[in-house]
């Protein structure tokens, strides 16, 4: 389990200095807590499950109600939208900012995520029976999760994965249609011309991929595409 550092807020005083103790003890002073949450969830990419706000003391200005004050909430377009998410927070009255500063706030979203069902060897085909969903928080996980199993289903596994870890698309291949050493069909095409014959494949490939292959009869070395059916197309 992770330890998440404190929550904090970076603040910009405008206007006469204040002294902690004069802060109200309302956590939330004006509403700020609400108004920070609701533009949270509206931006966030999937539904939330929570929303951490810290403290708000700090926006407290004596003598101000909650009628007497604007709220603005904004964040940069590039920032991230789960997670750790900084907000600026302004305090506006009368037309005149107050209180301006960054707000560290965290939001948590959990989602059925792909996580091993059962321990996958290197090279092993991923079968269905060796995946399943889970709920996740996937606030600190940014792009490093899958929500569907068939992504991953009848590819090779890249490394081992142990039971219960969240399966990443990068650790899954095309396995090759092709593998060093076999005997594959070869087809000679030249304009109308089409010959067949047989040939061995000098390293593995997948479909779409250019190989080398010896043909049997010729003992000549050719280049082809691997085609869906597994036979080589030689061009000459």
């Amino acid at each position: 389990m992770r330890t998440l550092l404190p929550l904090g807020i970076v603040l910009v005083l405008l206007g006469a200095p204040y002294r902690a103790a004069e802060a109200t003890p309302s956590s939330s002073p004006y509403g700020l807590r609400e108004a920070i949450i609701a533009y949270l969830e509206e931006r966030a990419p999937l539904p939330t499950r929570s929303i951490e706000v810290p403290p708000l003391l700090d926006f407290f200005v004596p003598g101000l109600s909650k009628a007497d004050v604007d709220i603005e909430v904004r964040s940069h377009p590039k920032a991230p939208r789960l997670g750790r998410v900084p907000v600026t927070v302004t305090l506006i009255a009368s037309g005149r900012i107050l209180r301006r500063g960054v707000v560290n706030a965290r939001v948590h979203a959990d989602v059925p995520v792909v996580v091993a069902a059962a321990p996958v060897q290197r090279g092993q085909l991923i079968q269905p029976e060796d995946l399943k969903l889970e709920d996740r928080d996937v606030s600190d996980l940014g792009s490093a999760w899958l929500d569907d199993p068939t992504a991953l289903i009848g590819k090779r596994a890249r490394r081992r994965v142990v039971p219960g870890a969240l399966w990443q698309l990068s650790w899954a291949e095309i396995p090759p249609l092709v593998k060093r050493g076999e005997l594959v069909r070869l087809r000679l095409a030249h304009g109308r011309l089409l010959i067949e014959g047989k040939g061995v494949v000098r390293k593995d490939a997948r479909e779409g991929e250019w190989v080398r292959v010896v043909n049997a009869d010729s003992r000549r070395e050719l280049l082809g595409r691997v085609e869906a059916d597994g036979a080589i197309h030689v061009e000459f």
